[in-house]
C-alpha cells in the first residue's frame, strides 16, 4: 500500500506530472478521438515514441470502459499498474532466495527513489515493468513445467504459456528497452537452468527465445519505422549501405541461440564454497558502501554516464540510503546458498552486461543510466538475502 501511495501522491500537488507527459497526454488524445494510433508525421521529439503505444492503448481502454477522462486515466492508472510490479516481484524473488529475502527485496525496491520517481509519473517503462516481470516470472514457470508452448494449437496445454505470450505482446508494443533487458533476463535464466543440470528444457527453451527474438527483429525493423531508423544511425551505422540492418539484427541472436545450441553438454555451474562470518559479512557490507560512495561522488562530480542532466551533492542524502541496502549485496555466494540462487545471476548479468557496453561505448541505445531501475530488482533479492543472514 506505501509503495502505491508514494507513486501517487504529487498528483494531490501537480495537474501535470512528468517531463515527457504531453507527447503521451496527446498521443492518447490522438487515439481516442481518431480511433486510431498516430503512426505518421509525428512532431514530438520522442520519435519513436509512435511506434509503441501499449501504455496509449492501456489508459485509452480505461477511458472508454469508464467513462473516466483520459487524462486521468494515464496519470493515475499508469502508476498504478507500475506498483503492481512489487508484489509480483515479491512472489518471483520467494520462488529464487526464499520468503525473508524476497520481502525485504521488494521492500526495498518498492520505496527506492530511483525506481519510484521513474514510475510515478505516466511513461511507457511504468507499465512495461509490470509487464516485464509478469514475462519473467512466466518463463521461469514454463521452465519449471518443462512446456514451452508456443504454437497456436499448442498454447492452450500450458497456462503458464499463454500468460508468457501475452506479456510478451504486451511489452512488444510498449517499450522496447524493457523488452531487450528481459529477453537477456530470460536468456541468462535458460543458461543457467542447462548448466544446473535441466536438460529438458534445452531445446523448448532455445525456441522459445528464438521465437521471441524473430517477432521483436520483425516488430522493430519493418513496423516501427522510426524506431528502426534509429537502429540505423545509431546502433549500425558502421554497416554498409548493401547490408540489411534487418537481416542484421535477426542474425545476431539466431547465432547466439546456436552457440548456446552447440555449447549446452558442456555448461556447468561453478561452485564456491566460503566460511562466511557475521564478522566477515559485516566488513565486506563496509568496505562495500564506503567503495560504492566514493564511486557515487565521483560520478556526480564528472556527470552521470549517459546523460548531460546535472545531479548535484544535494542528492547524497537520497543516495546514501539506497547505498545502504544495496551494500548488503556483497556477499554474492550467500546468493548461491539458495536452491534456485543461481537464477538470480542468470537474470542480473546479462543486463550487467548490457549496461557495461552502454557505458563504454556511449550508446544512444543502451544509455547507461536507464539500466539502473532494472538492475535494482535483482540486487534488492541479492540484498534481501544479505540482510537475512545479518540479522
Amino acid at each position: 500500500t506505501f509503495t502505491t501511495l508514494i507513486r501517487i501522491y504529487h498528483h494531490y500537488n501537480w495537474r501535470l506530472w512528468g517531463s515527457d507527459s504531453g507527447e503521451y497526454l496527446y498521443l492518447t488524445r490522438y487515439l481516442l478521438d481518431k480511433g486510431y494510433m498516430l503512426n505518421e508525421n509525428y512532431i514530438g521529439w520522442g520519435r519513436a515514441y509512435p511506434d509503441f503505444q501499449g501504455m496509449q492503448i492501456f489508459a485509452g481502454t480505461i477511458s472508454l470502459m469508464t467513462g473516466i477522462e483520459y487524462h486521468t486515466a494515464l496519470l493515475w492508472f499508469i502508476p498504478l499498474a507500475s506498483a503492481l510490479s512489487i508484489p509480483i516481484l515479491f512472489i518471483i524473488g520467494k520462488r529464487m532466495a526464499g520468503f525473508l529475502p524476497a520481502l525485504f527485496g521488494s521492500a526495498f525496491y518498492g520505496v527506492t527513489f530511483g525506481v519510484v520517481y521513474a514510475n510515478s509519473h505516466p511513461m511507457p517503462g511504468g507499465l512495461a515493468e509490470t509487464l516485464g516481470f509478469v514475462f519473467l516470472y512466466s518463463w521461469i514457470k514454463c521452465l519449471e513445467s518443462g512446456k514451452i508452448c508456443i504454437l497456436p494449437t499448442r498454447i492452450f496445454e500450458n497456462p503458464w504459456s499463454l500468460i508468457f505470450l501475452i506479456s510478451f505482446l504486451g511489452l512488444l508494443m510498449t517499450h522496447h528497452f524493457t523488452l531487450l533487458l528481459m529477453t537477456g533476463a530470460i536468456l541468462g535464466i535458460l543458461i543457467t537452468e542447462i548448466a544446473a543440470g535441466n536438460k529438458g528444457i534445452e531445446k523448448q527453451g532455445i525456441i522459445g527465445i528464438g521465437f521471441v527474438s524473430i517477432v521483436t527483429s520483425i516488430y522493430w525493423l519493418i513496423y516501427a519505422d522510426s524506431f528502426g531508423n534509429m537502429l540505423n544511425q545509431s546502433a549500425f551505422d558502421f554497416l554498409p549501405d548493401n547490408i540489411s540492418v534487418t537481416l542484421v539484427m535477426t542474425l545476431i541472436p539466431l547465432f547466439a541461440l546456436t552457440l548456446l545450441w552447440l555449447v549446452k553438454d558442456y555448461l556447468k555451474l561453478p561452485l564456491f564454497s566460503e566460511n562466511l562470518t557475521h564478522k566477515t559479512l559485516t566488513k565486506r557490507m563496509l568496505l562495500a558502501f564506503t567503495i560504492s560512495f566514493v564511486v557515487i561522488l565521483l560520478v556526480l562530480w564528472k556527470g552521470v554516464p549517459g546523460t548531460q542532466i546535472p545531479v548535484g551533492m544535494e542528492a547524497v542524502p537520497y543516495l546514501i540510503v539506497n547505498l545502504a541496502w544495496i551494500s548488503m549485496a556483497a556477499a554474492p555466494t550467500l546468493v548461491i546458498s539458495k536452491k534456485y540462487g543461481w537464477s538470480l545471476w542468470g537474470w542480473l548479468l546479462p543486463m550487467l552486461s548490457l549496461a557495461t557496453i552502454g557505458a563504454i561505448t556511449g550508446s544512444h541505445l543502451l544509455i547507461a543510466y536507464r539500466h539502473a531501475p532494472y538492475l535494482l530488482a535483482p540486487v534488492a533479492l541479492i540484498a534481501g538475502i544479505g540482510f537475512q543472514y545479518f540479522i
